[in-house]
């Protein structure tokens, strides 16, 4: 998504986040991650999830889905992520939308509203 691109270039924060992130790391930030939503589906308790990462991960393949997953499950009230948009939002179709929640972030004095709000309409 290229305007996702324009907001990453321009967002000081997001370049911050831009960080290259070793193997092991992602490899382990996708375990964790997988594990934790494997631990939500079993549980039998009523939740509210609320991920707020250091730096935009909806760009990392596995939160998608187990963001998706953890969206369908009965007993999730509600599931969100913090997010500045600066991803692709098609897999929102499978999402159980009634349910997940993204948490919005905009930065006035980084990002000029108009790519901003580009970003949050595609």
């Amino acid at each position: 998504m290229l305007v996702g691109r324009d907001v990453s270039d321009r967002c000081v924060e997001s370049r911050r986040s831009k960080r290259r992130d070793s193997t092991a790391h992602l490899r382990a930030d996708r375990v964790e991650v997988e594990h934790f939503a494997r631990w939500a589906a079993d549980s039998e308790d009523e939740l509210s999830l609320l991920f707020t990462p250091w730096g935009e991960r909806l760009v990392r393949s596995w939160y998608r889905p187990s963001l998706t997953e953890l969206s369908r499950l009965p007993h999730m009230r509600p599931v969100a992520i913090q997010t500045n948009l600066n991803c692709r939002t098609g897999w929102l179709t499978e999402a159980d939308l009634d349910t997940l929640a993204l948490w919005c972030t905009y930065h006035p004095g980084q990002t000029p509203y108009a790519v901003s709000s580009a970003s949050a309409a595609t």
